[in-house]
């Protein structure tokens, strides 16, 4: 699931490259699909965290405060360098906010009327993603947690693999 961003748009540019072998389309080897759908974590430019939260503390997700005081200690638990911060207090309830990272950024948005909170967290550069997440986890005092990690900026094999133009 780690890489399924990446494994569609290989998918879509590079399984059939349009040419017809008798019956057979001309397809992919194994070996080189795995090499492309599973990068390893260092080779990456960036990492791209996408969360889902559900049965979510209500109270901790209404107001800016607690909101603010809980991706604040996440973005520090990452070892990340908080450069700026906008949040915004939705009425009569709910919050959207930004944490500028130097690795890039933080961002939250809370439906506190269903449990639910969704968290986005890209970084470049040395950071403890997972501590990230933990706190976060813990902050909002989810219940059930969805998170997608995806590598991002990873090296093509420009020679054997065609750019999708999606």
């Amino acid at each position: 699931m780690r890489f399924i961003a990446v494994a569609v748009c290989v998918l879509f540019s590079t399984l059939y490259a349009g040419k017809e072998s008798g019956s057979r389309r001309a397809f992919l080897d194994l070996a080189t699909l795995k090499k492309v759908v599973e990068p390893k974590w260092e080779d990456s430019l960036g990492h791209h965290l996408i969360v889902d939260l559900y049965g979510c503390n209500s109270e901790k997700m209404e107001t800016v405060g607690p909101v603010k005081d809980i991706v604040i200690k996440a973005a520090r638990a990452a070892g990340a360098t908080i450069v700026d911060e906008k949040f915004h207090q939705f009425s009569p309830f709910g919050v959207t906010g930004i944490l500028v990272l130097a690795e890039s950024h933080l961002a939250v948005h809370t439906w506190p009327e269903i449990g639910y909170c969704a968290i986005d967290l890209f970084t470049c550069g040395k950071t403890d993603n997972p501590a990230a997440l933990e706190v976060i986890k813990a902050g909002f005092e989810a219940t059930e947690c969805i998170a997608v990690e995806i590598n991002r900026g990873v090296p093509r094999m420009s020679t054997q693999m065609p750019r999708s133009r999606l």
